[in-house]
């Protein structure tokens, strides 16, 4: 076997995300061709399509062309029915975003509960998650540099800034931090949404804690001033909240209990 041919047999298929709407650039009127698109789980044709859109046909043509361009769709020749011109049937590739994102939280649970039986960590596997969420930091950061790097820059609200822009693209729904960062009690930051709660269900403690060791990454930065993170799952209903301070606050460390 030659080498072009090893290299070709060990190509894995390519990442869904990449065929995600929001990878695409689409535009609005694209994104609403594609998501009537959807409403055809066996393919439509372009009339069945611009009657759903209430669209001419020849625009609902252009659109789709301009999404087949963008691998967002792909067309195939419809069964044949007599003579006259062959038909065509269109398809989307693109996936929804949120049928994904429940699929794989709910892998996500399955397979912690079936790693970690126990609901209170004990000190081995607390530690044990922070550090899953650390490496798991660290390997977005190869993935993204510019996404998922350390805070590490050079104030205390350009830090705090960072890290809730971080938050918001994560899904926590964070609100505006209360408090002062460099006073004993540091500042709270409120989430009110968690990416991995499914059907209101509490994610695993032992989520909660590799989501801490993830975030606690994020803010260990190799330059003063740098923020410290506890995170309080369920600090009260519906809400978690994450404390903050500097090297100069007080803040105390995490305990497994948490």
């Amino acid at each position: 076997m030659t080498s072009s041919a090893a290299t070709s047999s060990s190509r894995v298929p390519r990442s869904s995300s990449d065929l995600f709407p929001e990878s695409l650039g689409l535009s609005p009127k694209q994104r609403k061709v594609l998501d009537a698109l959807h409403e055809f789980p066996q393919g439509a044709k372009i009339s069945e399509i611009a009657e759903m859109l209430d669209s001419h046909v020849n625009t609902v043509r252009s659109h789709l062309d301009e999404l087949i361009a963008k691998d967002a769709v792909q067309v195939m020749p419809a069964p044949a029915q007599g003579r006259g011109r062959p038909s065509f049937v269109f398809h989307v590739r693109s996936p929804k975003t949120e049928t994904i994102a429940e699929e794989y939280v709910s892998l996500i649970g399955v397979l912690t509960s079936m790693l970690v039986d126990q609901e209170n960590l004990t000190p081995e596997t607390y530690a044990q998650a922070l550090n899953v969420g650390r490496q798991w930091a660290q390997t977005m950061e190869k993935k993204d540099p510019k996404g998922a790097a350390p805070v590490g820059v050079s104030t205390e609200k350009d830090a705090l800034e960072s890290l809730f822009a971080k938050l918001r693209d994560l899904g926590f729904d964070p609100s505006p931090p209360a408090g002062d960062l460099d006073s004993a009690q540091g500042s709270d930051l409120d989430l009110h949404a968690c990416p991995l709660t499914v059907n209101g269900t509490r994610p695993h403690p032992f989520v909660c804690a590799v989501h801490e060791g993830f975030l606690g990454h994020l803010t260990d930065a190799d330059v003063d001033p740098r923020l410290r993170l506890e995170l309080h799952p369920l600090s009260r209903p519906g809400v978690c909240s994450i404390n903050l301070s500097t090297h100069r606050g007080q803040a105390s460390g995490p305990t497994a209990e948490d």
